[in-house]
């Protein structure tokens, strides 16, 4: 295997994944931490970040004063998967304003509205309401993934969010399979040596947070106990509003999976279900009256009448929602492994549930238990309540209270008072913004505020200002990167700057690599880094014929995320193949109900039949190339690690850009609304009927 010197600095990442059970007593307590600050309930009035989409009303609401003394009530706020977020997201709503000259055929004038979601000062304005008016009810959560997938947080190896977590005065944190992106502590490369900490990165986040680590289901193999880092716990026992609430917390058993194994080097991922079960009896021995679950695994569950766009509240006293939530959880979503894992639970094992991982909106009763998560990228955050009885020392689960993720806004729709969607009945003031509020209080970035976070981020900012803001490209139109049955522009476009870059007859990577696509006009460096924020390296190697056909076989059968990326080939594909023709697809896909497709042919991007026993060159990333990551290892592990030669100097970002600047020094019109990159390419997947 060759490998080119490492020439990057601080720049990207990687994934991760887990194994199953060694028979580990937990350690020892750990003291509990406390917060006396009195909840004040000075205001009674709509709540303006969750319009009243008529959820039914009980004592117990948010905005309902707690008149017995003894029912002590928890609020849960909990983030997950801010892969490095804090500078915030746009995000582009399409409205319908009043017809004009410049109308469209329906005499309808289409607009787009941006509005900014996320980033530091909002975020930290949200908490300052909410440590208002909530005081010490307040316990604040987050599910891992904090770190890897963006330039400020990917230059500093995730110090800078650390920072900013510190500033907001977390309460725990667990971790997420990319909180082991980045290897070794030192800036300059993200694989460790043999004679590296392969954690050393990650090591110092955990001793710097003020937040602990809650891990509970990580062992080092060189003690046979739970990684006891500085920082680092098995469990929490904590003190809110009076209530001992237990802290457990478990990381996906994938992330062995999806990381490059070097960077879990002695660690071994017990099973989560004898985690959890340990952990809870730990707690429990400890006092905890509550016991709450902090895991990086999650699950998709269908979003009912009241869901994305219409914030709403849950009530555990509603039966008839908890029926309902049954329904949308296991009707088909199977995607999820946390659904599954609450299955396997005794009753009674864990009270409530803050997730990850998965990307989704929970705020759903998963076998009865209270389970949030919020979407990602610091666009969102969860909200629960929690209620315990004083006097008789109990758990009062029927009163718990979902709510729906909230948005982090700056600005409200003035037609619809929210940031989810105008009202079209609203057309004459459908662009119109107002700020936004937030359990009564407006949205406004203070001064002091703005002080507080700049004292906690400007030195990161600065060292990396220059270089983000550094222009690619332009577009004429957006440049999507939507994984679907019908290949993304961007994906194709990606495969196809693997396979210039290494001068490859073929390419093909994952489509897990991208995260995001580019709205039109300039991109910045900034923008391709959000884009491709992981550290995978540029790779190349011989396949035969055979083996190519495999690995558009096992690339296709990938659904629902579309048939892979694949470049220099014309890929004929037929829909919905019946599970009975699953031949030659991996047992995940072929175990999945939708979007399954059937390989009919293929060629290279001439026509030229692919020849069985002829070698050919073709481009990767080390992730699946070295690795054997995502599915396509069967193959890829067939050729010796000395006949993989590895780019050092080439990231995803680092190859796109090459490639871009090759189409604009050639002057090549690459991506236009008459000819988008798809039509551009000479790749191709062709579906028959």
């Amino acid at each position: 295997m060759t490998i080119a010197k490492w020439v990057s600095i601080s720049l990207v990442l990687t994934i991760i994944s887990g194994c199953a059970s060694l028979p580990l007593d937990p350690m020892g307590a750990i003291t509990p931490i406390n917060r006396n600050k009195e909840a004040t309930y000075t205001y009674n009035g709509p709540v303006y970040s969750e319009p009243e989409w008529n959820a039914p009303t009980t004592e117990t609401t948010s905005d309902s004063p707690i008149i017995n003394p003894d029912i002590k009530r928890i609020v849960v706020a909990s983030t997950n998967d801010l892969h490095g977020s804090i500078d915030g997201n746009i995000e582009e709503i399409k409205i319908d304003a009043l017809p004009s000259n410049d109308s469209d055929q329906n005499g309808t004038n289409k607009k787009e509205v941006a509005i900014s979601v996320g980033g530091a000062n909002i975020i930290a304005e949200y908490y300052k309401i909410l440590r208002k008016k909530y005081g010490n009810e307040l316990l604040l959560l987050d599910a891992g993934d904090m770190y890897s997938g963006s330039l400020i947080s990917d230059s500093f190896k995730g110090e800078s969010v650390v920072a900013f977590y510190n500033y907001l005065n977390y309460d725990a944190v667990t971790m997420g399979n990319h909180e082991f992106d980045y290897g070794p502590e030192t800036l300059d490369h993200f694989v460790p040596s043999e004679n590296e900490d392969a954690q050393g990165a990650l090591r110092k986040l955990v001793k710097i947070s003020k937040a602990p680590f809650v891990v509970g289901n990580i062992v080092d193999l060189s003690t046979g106990k739970y990684i006891s880092w500085p920082g680092a716990v098995p469990y929490l026992l904590k003190e809110i509003n009076g209530v001992k609430v237990g802290i457990i917390a478990a990381t996906t058993t994938t992330t062995t999976k999806k990381t490059i194994s070097a960077r879990i080097r002695g660690l071994y991922f017990e099973d989560i279900n004898a985690a959890i079960l340990k952990g809870a009896h730990a707690v429990k021995e400890l006092g905890a009256q509550i016991v709450l679950l902090l895991i990086h695994e999650g699950h998709h569950c269908k979003q009912s009448s009241s869901g994305v766009g219409h914030p709403a509240e849950k009530y555990a006293s509603d039966k008839g929602t908890i029926n309902t939530d049954k329904v949308l959880c296991d009707a088909g979503e199977t995607d999820g492994e946390l659904y599954s894992i609450l299955n396997k639970l005794p009753p009674q094992s864990v009270d409530a549930v803050v997730s990850g991982h998965t990307h989704t909106g929970l705020y759903h009763f998963l076998h009865g238990i209270p389970t949030i998560q919020a979407f990602s990228k610091g666009q969102y955050f969860s909200k629960m309540e929690l209620y315990y009885d004083n006097k008789n020392k109990k758990f009062l689960p029927e009163k718990t209270v979902l709510h729906a993720p909230i948005k982090f806004c700056e600005k409200f729709f003035a037609s619809s008072n929210d940031c989810y969607r105008p009202d079209p009945k609203k057309a004459e003031i459908a662009d119109q913004m107002i700020p936004a509020r937030f359990l009564g209080e407006k949205i406004a970035i203070e001064a002091q505020t703005q002080k507080e976070v700049d004292q906690v981020l400007g030195t990161y900012r600065k060292a990396i200002e220059k270089k983000s803001k550094e222009i690619i490209f332009d577009l004429s139109v957006d440049l999507t990167s939507e994984p679907s049955h019908q290949e993304s522009d961007l994906g194709v476009m990606l495969a196809d700057a693997f396979r210039f870059v290494a001068k490859a007859d073929i390419g093909v990577i994952n489509s897990g690599g991208i995260r995001g696509g580019f709205n039109k006009g300039p991109v910045t460096f900034a923008d391709v880094y959000r884009a491709f924020p992981f550290a995978n390296l540029l790779a190349k190697l011989p396949l035969s014929g055979k083996q190519i056909e495999e690995l558009v076989r096992i690339g296709v059968g990938k659904a629902p995320q579309g048939p892979g990326l694949f470049s220099g080939l014309k890929i004929w594909l037929k829909k919905n193949r019946p599970s009975s023709e699953s031949v030659g697809m991996n047992a995940n896909a072929a175990n999945r109900a939708s979007g399954r497709v059937q390989l009919i042919k293929v060629t290279l991007a001439d026509g030229t039949p692919l020849v069985p026993e002829k070698t050919y060159s073709v481009a990767s990333n080390d992730f699946l190339a070295l690795y054997l990551g995502d599915g396509f290892g069967g193959v890829f592990q067939e050729v010796s690690d000395d006949k993989k030669e590895i780019f050092a100097e080439y990231t995803y970002h680092d190859v796109f850009i090459k490639y871009v600047q090759h189409l604009r020094n050639t002057k090549q019109q690459f991506h236009t609304s008459e000819l988008p990159y798809k039509k551009f390419t000479t790749s191709e997947i062709i579906w028959v009927d």
